[in-house]
């Protein structure tokens, strides 16, 4: 019932939108009906909710502020019983704000925008600044609010009254700033409890900046001419000191190479030019230093790894730089040594680089030769900076005596077939391991031990009816008695196959023929021919109701859901071989559509897939869109 109660007074709330002639009466009818739930219910949440939104009707739509305030005050309990509070607290305390929304042109009049509530009148000073002066001292503009303008003498001074005062009402007033010409000002709006300070800026004047960690780049611009300002002091500022002064060219442009850019946070712009100002701050905090090109080398065997006692191929790629660019050094001298892993030089010579600015050696390593990583190293015999490095391993090999496989027919099963796995045992010149224990495990986690037949092979079964679709089934075993083992897996699917959908563009116009291209995927990621039905679906939004969405408990905060209507459907069949087919589609009505492909695999389970187009037609609230043929 009070929940009732509640959807009559937000029926009548509804009814008042959009028609003045009867929003008054309505919105009145839907305070006496939330307010008989207040009366019958009380410190009920649906009451919680009706007696705020009665003050909200006073104190927006009515401006009953006393009313407002009233029914703000006897709202104690419910969830709803914070946001009256903070409503109070709005209300009843003194609110100023000051804002300068943009900088003006010296053909229109300069305002500041206040915002003031429970303040009958303000007292207004307006204070003339050099503004060259305070950017010498603070590095930028901003922070005019941290100016002790009580020391200073205000240029006017004059008492504003709000206009149509009331009391608790919020007003938005704009204040025109008396300024002859171009120029800056410090605005200040105060009474006994508040005030507020901001910036004026009356200039034709702006800037484009662009800087790096070497160089500054400035473009003034009269913008009430709309051509370039020549002649325009431009001062620059890391932050804490002035490291720059210049003026632009007649393009109105300024541009200098600064080296203390490298140490540079940030960077701060300054342009003046008989009054009028602009200036800009950029953060330079993550920008790098581009180092340009540097000499480069790279070493390199025919082989990562060798034995004691081979051959070692050692081959090299050398390039210097000069004026920004790679060169090749033909005939330059370098000095080549090699390091074993204990740090001795095994080998040192001279060899020369090629037209092509390469180098080759050959070197033999001893039989008895240490394991481990070897250097090499190329040293430059006319600048001993230039030195690159290679390396390479030298290891003992030990063949085992047996080695171990597992195979499987396939890779892909399904859940209810049987997974047959065969052990392959055999010494490492292919004779078999006959009746020789094998120790393996199964997915299950079970694990046994058997011996192999007389060809060295094990064949184990795995029946997949406890297993979950979806998951690798791993396979692993080993011989007894020998550090060899082995481990391999198989994937349990859950679906036959796999449908993919993609049209061959994401914004199609209204009533052109695009085409969709549907792959049929095996478990097993092979091609395979499929037959499936390809309908087309177009997305609607299902609007929220506009009274039971203003209810919590029925709403539940869900805002309008959206649907799907199907448009068309074609039956289409997958090509055997390549798996693919491509279908002609033309839509006229714009929207987004969704393209689904449906069938079944050989177990009769449902498979999808879908893709996505938006048709552009005449209704399309994106007005310009760019299309491109794809390659």
């Amino acid at each position: 019932c009070r929940q009732v109660m509640f959807a009559y007074g937000q029926i009548h709330y509804h009814l008042a939108q959009g028609d003045e002639t009867v929003e008054a009466a309505e919105l009145r009818k839907a305070v006496a009906e939330w307010g008989k739930l207040v009366n019958k219910y009380p410190q009920a949440e649906e009451s919680s909710l009706a007696l705020f939104r009665i003050g909200q009707i006073y104190e927006e739509k009515l401006g009953n502020l006393e009313r407002a305030l009233e029914s703000y005050r006897k709202l104690n309990w419910g969830s709803w019983q914070d946001q009256a509070q903070r409503r109070i607290a709005e209300m009843t305390d003194k609110k100023l704000e000051l804002v300068t929304e943009r900088v003006f042109r010296t053909n229109e009049p300069a305002r500041v925008k206040v915002t003031l509530r429970n303040i009958e009148k303000a007292t207004i000073s307006i204070y003339k600044l050099n503004l060259e002066s305070y950017w010498r001292k603070m590095h930028r503009i901003t922070g005019i609010k941290g100016l002790d303008i009580s020391l200073i003498a205000p240029n006017k001074t004059w008492e504003y009254e709000v206009a149509g005062y009331q009391q608790y009402k919020l007003f938005d007033r704009e204040i025109e700033i008396p300024m002859e010409d171009a120029g800056v000002y410090a605005v200040n709006v105060g009474e006994e409890d508040l005030e507020a300070t901001t910036l004026v800026i009356r200039s034709d004047i702006d800037a484009i900046v662009k800087t790096s960690k070497k160089e500054v780049l400035v473009f003034a611009e009269n913008m009430l001419k709309g051509e370039a300002a020549p002649e325009a002091k431009v001062l620059v500022s890391d932050g804490a000191r002035v490291i720059c002064e210049g003026e632009t060219k007649d393009d109105g442009v300024f541009q200098g190479e600064l080296d203390q850019l490298k140490e540079a946070n940030q960077v701060s712009i300054f342009v003046i030019r008989d009054g009028h100002v602009a200036s800009s701050l950029l953060d330079v905090s993550e920008l790098g230093l581009s180092k340009g090109l540097s000499s480069r080398g790279y070493l390199y065997t025919d082989k990562p790894t060798y034995r004691p006692g081979w051959k070692v191929s050692i081959r090299g790629i050398v390039r210097d730089v000069k004026e920004g660019s790679y060169l090749v050094s033909a005939g330059a001298a370098y000095k080549l040594s090699v390091l074993d892993s204990r740090g001795r030089l095994i080998r040192g010579e001279e060899v020369r680089l090629s037209d092509f600015g390469t180098f080759h050696s050959e070197m033999e390593l001893d039989g008895n030769a240490p394991v481990g990583g070897y250097r090499i190293t190329v040293q430059s015999s006319d600048d001993e900076s230039k030195v690159y490095t290679g390396n390479f391993q030298v290891e003992r090999f030990q063949l085992e005596k047996m080695g171990l496989t597992i195979d499987f027919p396939q890779r892909v099963y399904f859940r209810g077939e049987k997974v047959e796995a065969t052990f392959t045992a055999s010494y490492y010149y292919g004779s078999p391991v006959a009746n020789h224990p094998i120790r393996y495990s199964l997915p299950s986690g079970q694990s046994h031990t058997e011996e192999t037949d007389a060809e060295g092979k094990l064949k184990v079964v795995f029946d997949t009816v406890y297993s979950q679709p979806s998951t690798v089934l791993s396979f692993a075993g080993s011989i007894e008695g020998e550090n060899v083992g082995v481990e391999s897996a198989v994937y349990l699917a859950h679906l036959g196959f796999s449908i993919k959908v993609k049209p061959s563009a994401e914004v199609a116009l209204s009533g052109e023929t695009f085409g969709v291209s549907i792959d049929t995927i095996a478990a097993d990621g092979k091609p395979v021919g499929k037959e499936l039905a390809l309908a087309v679906y177009k997305k609607t939004k299902q609007e929220s109701h506009p009274i039971l969405s203003r209810i919590p408990w029925l709403s539940n905060g869900r805002p309008g859901s959206s649907a799907e209507v199907k448009v068309e459907e074609h039956n289409i069949a997958t090509d055997v071989k390549t798996g693919k087919v491509v279908l002609q589609l033309d839509l006229e009505e714009g929207g987004a559509y969704v393209l689904r492909a449906t069938g079944t695999d050989r177990f009769e389970q449902p498979v999808s897939g879908e893709g996505s187009v938006t048709v552009s037609d005449d209704k399309d609230a994106v007005k310009l869109r760019l299309f491109a043929e794809r390659a």
